[in-house]
């Protein structure tokens, strides 16, 4: 390398390591990732929350990382569950499996801006999404019903948010706990959008809570909001054990990949970019003239696709069917094996639906291509037609 090209590398390597520092200096923006995450200080991360109720020694919580059809199979776990959540989406099975456990005496505490449908088709309830008219970024208001927490100034959210409320509710049953509506200029709620309240079910009952928002570190933290937060989780028994769900999150709860570590930190980022950026400057200058005339070299031709075509045309030739069934589903369930981490000794409706959940198919869809290969392989002369709908099916499957 001449003299002229090392001054030149330098001057460069000097100007980007200046832009590293600025940038390394520069302050990270805001994150508002509504993660609602008990371990996220980000804005709209659960951290404040989680701590504010471990620190109370009466209070045991315990985490759930499994959905609650799975969890609520052990019948020992009494208490209450909480789920906190942007959307919370349970199917008819797991909302059964949910209902049945607060039948026999125990409690939900579920916010959350939407929920399933057949949530509230099995509770007589429908919501709505409240959109204002006027002005699109007006913030939202909340308060509570009952005149020990009622604030005569409603609490105000601080920031830009559309509302969901309940626009039809068993009111024979049903106990309204708290309001929303927009701000106006009196910051009171001056419509009575009901988005809190809370309904009886067997032994137990489910307090459902339509603003998800008012337990995030965002909201807790800002002016005197915590006393609602404090006031709304009244209603939560705190001497019963609480499940708490981390299922059901928007956001991740770990992460592991190496180059997520990497590039959440800006300076490992830019360390990293800059290496990069070294490197490449290193082969252009360095290499410009020590290249060398690359020799052609012709690439092996694929012997495994010869030998699996020439396999595969003996069997069609003999016109051995069921054998091809019968490697097809084994190639099938070595995917499931492999590929969905599964064991497939036991073919029950509780692996169909571990299945569908992590092949993003119903369970319905599921159950049917099982027994419809149990089906392929119990016929003793299949035709060649079965063979193209075998896999057919299980293309279709594993495209979901």
């Amino acid at each position: 390398m001449s003299k002229s090209y090392k001054i030149m590398f330098g001057i460069f390597i000097a100007f980007l390591a200046g832009l590293v520092i600025l940038e390394s200096l520069e302050k990270e923006p805001v994150n508002w990732f509504e993660s609602y995450i008990n371990q996220d200080k980000i804005p709209f991360g659960s951290y404040v929350l989680f701590e504010s109720l471990s620190q109370n020694k009466s209070t045991d919580i315990t985490l759930v990382d499994v959905p609650p059809y799975e969890f609520l199979q052990d019948t020992v776990h009494q208490g209450t569950y909480f789920f906190l959540n942007n959307n919370v989406y349970f199917d008819k099975d797991e909302l059964n499996t949910i209902l049945n456990w607060v039948s026999k005496g125990n409690n939900v505490f579920l916010s959350a801006n939407s929920i399933s449908k057949p949530t509230k088709d099995s509770l007589g309830l429908q919501t709505e999404t409240l959109l204002s008219t006027k002005d699109m970024r007006q913030r939202p208001l909340l308060n509570l019903s009952n005149p020990k927490f009622k604030q005569d100034s409603a609490y105000d959210f601080g920031r830009t948010s559309y509302i969901s409320y309940f626009n039809e509710i068993d009111t024979l049953k049903t106990t309204i706990l708290g309001y929303a509506d927009y701000l106006n200029e009196n910051r009171a709620i001056k419509e009575n959008y009901v988005n809190f309240i809370k309904l009886p079910y067997g032994k137990g009952s489910l307090t459902l809570h339509l603003f998800p928002k008012a337990f995030t570190n965002y909201f807790m933290l800002m002016e005197d909001n915590i006393s609602y937060t404090e006031h709304a989780l009244a209603y939560l028994n705190t001497n019963d054990k609480i499940y708490w769900d981390r299922h059901y999150k928007s956001g991740q709860t770990f992460q592991t990949s190496l180059m997520y570590v990497l590039f959440s930190n800006k300076y490992f980022k830019w360390s990293y970019y800059l290496l990069l950026i070294t490197g490449v400057l290193f082969v252009i200058f360095e290499g410009k003239r020590k290249q060398r005339a690359i020799k052609v070299i012709t690439p092996l031709s694929n012997k495994t696709y010869d030998y699996t075509k020439t396999i595969a045309g003996l069997y069609l030739d003999k016109k051995d069917h069921k054998s091809i069934i019968n490697k097809q589903v084994s190639l099938f369930m070595e995917y499931i094996r492999n590929e969905l981490r599964l064991q497939t000794t036991t073919l029950n409706d509780n692996f169909y639906r571990q299945v569908s959940a992590r092949s993003n198919n119903t369970f319905e869809d599921t159950k049917a291509l099982f027994n419809f290969l149990k089906q392929m392989e119990a016929t003793k002369h299949p035709k060649k037609e079965d063979v193209l709908n075998v896999n057919l099916h299980i293309q279709k499957f594993k495209l979901k």
